[in-house]
């Protein structure tokens, strides 16, 4: 759950009250703070437990555990990458500082135009709420540009198939079956169930949700990094150089102009004769 701006953690819940503020994308990596003592207390007192997290948390998991309980389901996100949590506070110092105002608030994932028109919601402390389509807000789009991704990432074990977990989630974004027509507004999720534990708890919903079944290849094709870690990005060492010199916005500026720069020269080279 998130409980303050800079602050992302893993917690215990009991209920579906308690569970949701646990709801909605962030994109900081949480602090695992003593979860999984939580985790072995409560399995070795014949509890089940469903515990989420990414693939390397879970890893974790299991090896604290030294075991894979049958008590215990676990449920991984897909993971473009853990982002830099100080390139983060920069960007928040550079936004307020912008905008002359305290940040209190940020959904990553404002649904209010729906699944696929993506937005960012920033709520500020005099109420002014800001929002912004993600492909040029400046975190998001150099988080998915691996511009502030930890450089590990590149090299992760568990972006493979079969997945480390039991089920997996994901958007499914390029899903055109037949559920397509009703949901696409909405959201459609990819559910990969890589265990017979996942498979066997996931028919449990089944009847509370419409699904449809389809290949894996479908899943891998709209879903890339549930088989392959996302790629490195040479320019991070001097984006993260550019940012502390600068600032965050003024490093991100940068890299989006010299971008477009070498686009246009891309299109341009064969077509100029001298």
């Amino acid at each position: 759950m998130q409980s303050g701006i800079f602050e992302t953690r893993h917690v215990r819940t009991e209920g579906l009250e308690d569970a949701k503020p646990l709801r909605r994308s962030k994109y900081q990596e949480s602090d695992m703070g003593t979860i999984y003592r939580q985790v072995k207390a409560d399995l070795d007192s014949g509890r089940n437990v469903l515990f989420t997290g990414i693939g390397c948390q879970i890893a974790g998991l299991y090896a604290f555990l030294n075991k894979r309980p049958a008590s215990l389901i676990t449920c991984d996100m897909v993971c473009h990458s853990i982002p830099s949590l100080r390139m983060f506070k920069e960007y928040i110092h550079a936004l307020e500082k912008e905008k002359r105002g305290k940040v209190v608030s940020i959904v990553y994932r404002d649904k209010s135009l729906g699944w696929k028109k993506n937005q960012i919601a920033i709520y500020f402390e005099d109420g002014r709420v800001i929002k912004e389509w993600s492909g040029s807000h400046a975190y998001h789009s150099s988080y998915t540009a691996g511009l502030i991704s930890r450089p590990s990432c590149k090299e992760c074990r568990y972006q493979t198939l079969p997945r480390i977990s039991d089920i997996t989630l994901a958007d499914f974004w390029h899903y055109q079956g037949k559920l397509h027509a009703e949901n696409a507004e909405h959201g459609i999720s990819l559910v990969v169930c890589s265990t017979e534990v996942g498979k066997k708890f996931f028919n449990l919903t089944r009847s509370l949700l419409d699904t449809e079944q389809v290949p894996i290849e479908m899943a891998v094709k709209s879903c890339t990094h549930l088989t392959k870690p996302a790629p490195s990005q040479p320019h991070r060492n001097k984006f993260f150089a550019a940012s502390s010199i600068f600032g965050f916005m003024t490093a991100y500026r940068f890299y989006e102009k010299s971008k477009r720069i070498m686009n246009l020269l891309r299109r341009c080279k064969g077509k100029i004769r001298i």
